[in-house]
């Protein structure tokens, strides 16, 4: 994995960062990933719907 992808996703999943700053490390991880990996459109809805539960977010709608 890439080092500046690995950055973010540890923020991402730390809970003792804001959730201001675990959303916001997420969406640059998921930038930096979606250059490297090409995942459909359903598989990525349910990646993030599971991601926005885990960050108390409720569900979110697939980018376009």
């Amino acid at each position: 994995m890439r080092t500046d992808v690995r950055e973010p996703l540890t923020v991402a999943v730390d809970e003792a960062a804001t959730p201001a700053e675990r959303q916001t490390a997420y969406k640059r991880a998921r930038r930096e990933l979606d250059r490297l990996i090409v995942l459909p459109d359903a598989t990525i809805a349910s990646l993030e719907e599971k991601v926005a539960r885990m960050l108390g977010a409720g569900p979110s709608k697939a980018q376009a």
